[in-house]
């Protein structure tokens, strides 16, 4: 009897404390309530469901653990009954999960506020235990009920949503090509092999630059993936488009709003689940979006346990966290699924985010090895670590670059994959590929590591290729440095649409149209930073203050909100070792520079 009653106490402390859970972290997310240890790790509809369930799971769990050792209990105190108890321990951690969802109370307050609830539901129950066990006979089929609605809500909606959207698309010009985007996260031009890498990192890459063209200086806008990937689909700097630490403003035409507008159906495949998401307004124009809740451990890790033994246990204890990296085999998966089975044969706008070269660099073997005689390298750069200066030795450095270049391998097996895939579909010639990274990675030049922290060149130059056979012809390259802002504008372009409409910048097609006429009137591109706000990292430069930056052929200035400004000569210092800013004859050139970038600054308000 007590076994029975204390499972559907936890059942219903589970599905009870989930239901609100779930809805109040999606309400209090969209009114940015949110402190920021759960606030960065976004979440969206479907957590209303995926809480009940797992918190719903962890208590039962915990009512099991208690019947198992119920005979142990009884010898301490005959009162100690198996449900008795699991209200104890279930009620402690309802009211936990609830104080803690704000992220603004300590841990030291929470937990003696939880006790002392729960002591007082304890007193409670025992005070009318002939007619306490009346509510749970009562309460579980409604709670059960209630999350069963729920869930048809939640995921009948998005069906009936996507179909409709499908439904309503206008008829595609003929001869529109699909359009696909794979954004390499963290991938920096000078390790990929055709830019001149020693090692060979991306040889079907390469092979797809020698069928298509190769812009050789292409500059992201920031150095990290919130405001690049809102340049990458607005065609517009990130203080215009407003993702420089928030989500976009909402206010400018994205690329994918304008295909659907043209009869695409329009979907993007993120693995980078904190950044590229819908939380962070890059789901607009986009009939499928998936970024969240692509396996259970992810689903699980979005709840507020699943966060805690993420942050907390399993790090410590050397265990895979709940939330795993999302492979690029993965969205290479999820992205033909969705092409084979959303039922249209309008053309499709695909935009995948591949992780695997973001740090910490463990990408899966045998690519982890691949350029390293020991057999797990890398690893060691963490966000823990890089609050103090990492000290590296020179093993341990090389370590994490041999990992690094084995997961830009990974990738680029990934990409041969999923270009195999469509080619068997009969998408291979009829799709124009672009493939770009959206920001680079230090690996200690300039005393820093990883990138969300200065605008020097190992940080901003991507890899950036344009592919589309019988279109865009092939050996095509182009020195002069160009900025991935204007992606937007080639794929409309591309797709025979005015190169202006809707979408600023310029069409990088003249690369292979009239390369001579438009390296005279290129512009130069621009990149921006805003401060980094962390404590933490106080001895980063974007701790100290905002920064832009503006890359010509021979130059790359640097202008800092309090460090002052840098400039680099980049034919005679390409790896930016000397600040050549004081030098003569190069104070009319840094005028020049920062007057460019003032007029860059001001055009949001034109």
């Amino acid at each position: 009897m007590h076994a029975r009653r204390a499972f559907g106490i936890a059942a219903t402390l589970g599905l009870c404390a989930g239901l609100v859970e779930g809805a109040a972290l999606l309400s209090l997310q969209q009114a940015e309530l949110l402190g920021w240890r759960i606030a960065r790790v976004p979440v969206w509809t479907e957590i209303v469901i995926i809480s009940p369930l797992v918190t719903a799971a962890v208590f039962l769990a915990v009512a099991a653990c208690v019947i198992a050792i119920a005979p142990a209990t009884k010898r301490v105190a005959a009162s100690l009954t198996a449900d008795v108890v699991v209200l104890a321990v279930c009620g402690f951690l309802m009211w936990f999960d609830w104080l803690t969802l704000l992220g603004r109370l300590r841990v030291y307050a929470v937990v003696p506020l939880s006790l002392g609830l729960a002591s007082v539901m304890v007193r409670w129950y025992r005070r009318d235990a002939p007619a306490a066990p009346a509510w749970v006979r009562r309460g579980l089929p409604l709670l059960v009920a209630a999350t069963i609605l729920v869930a048809a809500g939640t995921y009948g909606r998005t069906w009936i949503n996507e179909r409709t959207a499908l439904g309503r698309l206008p008829t595609a010009a003929a001869g529109s090509p699909n359009v696909l985007i794979v954004v390499l996260d963290t991938v920096r031009a000078d390790h990929v092999s055709s830019y001149g890498y020693a090692r060979p990192t991306t040889p079907f890459i390469d092979r797809l630059g020698t069928e298509g063209a190769v812009f050789d200086n292409a500059y992201s806008t920031s150095s990290w993936t919130l405001p690049a990937h809102g340049s990458l689909l607005t065609g517009l700097l990130p203080h215009e488009h407003g993702a420089t630490t928030a989500k976009l403003d909402g206010t400018h035409p994205m690329l994918s709003e304008a295909l659907l507008a043209r009869g695409y159906r329009t979907a993007a495949f993120s693995a980078n689940i904190d950044w590229f998401t819908r939380r962070h307004g890059f789901g607009r124009g986009f009939i499928r979006f998936g970024d969240f809740f692509q396996s259970f451990g992810d689903m699980a890790g979005r709840t507020i346990f699943g966060r805690m033994f993420d942050e907390f246990a399993a790090e410590r204890l050397h265990v895979t966290p709940l939330r795993p990296r999302v492979l690029a085999a993965d969205i290479n998966r999820a992205a033909i699924q969705w092409v084979d089975g959303s039922a249209s044969s309008a053309p499709f706008f695909l935009v995948l985010n591949y992780f695997d070269a973001h740090g910490p660099f463990e990408p899966p073997q045998p690519w982890r090895r691949k350029f390293s005689s020991i057999p797990n390298p890398g690893g060691l750069i963490r966000e823990g670590t890089l609050r103090q200066r990492p000290h590296l030795t020179a093993a341990q450095l090389q370590g994490e670059i041999d990992a690094y270049d084995g997961g830009i391998a990974y990738l680029d097996r990934q990409v041969e994959t999923l270009m195999g895939d469509l080619e068997r579909r009969g998408a291979g010639n009829n799709t124009a590929v672009i493939i770009v990274s959206d920001h680079g990675e230090g690996f200690g030049e300039h005393g820093l590591f990883t990138h969300r922290d200065a605008l020097y060149r190992e940080l901003i130059r991507v890899p950036l290729i344009v592919r589309w056979p019988g279109h865009v012809p092939g050996h095509a390259r182009f020195s002069p440095p160009v900025s991935i802002a204007d992606i937007p504008a080639t794929v409309i372009d591309l797709v025979k649409g005015s190169p202006t409409a809707g979408m600023p910048g310029q069409s990088l097609a003249f690369a292979w149209t009239s390369p001579a006429a438009a390296t005279a009137s290129i512009r130069y591109p621009v990149q921006e930073l805003a401060r980094m706000p962390f404590d933490e990292f106080n001895w980063v430069p974007a701790f100290k203050g905002a920064m832009r930056s503006v890359t010509t052929p021979a130059w790359h200035y640097i202008e800092h909100d309090t460090l002052g400004a840098e400039l680099f000569d980049l034919e005679r210092d390409p790896q930016e070792l000397s600040n050549a800013i004081g030098l003569p004859g190069n104070a009319p050139i840094a005028r020049q520079l920062a007057d460019y970038l003032r007029g860059k600054s001001s055009r949001r308000a034109e």
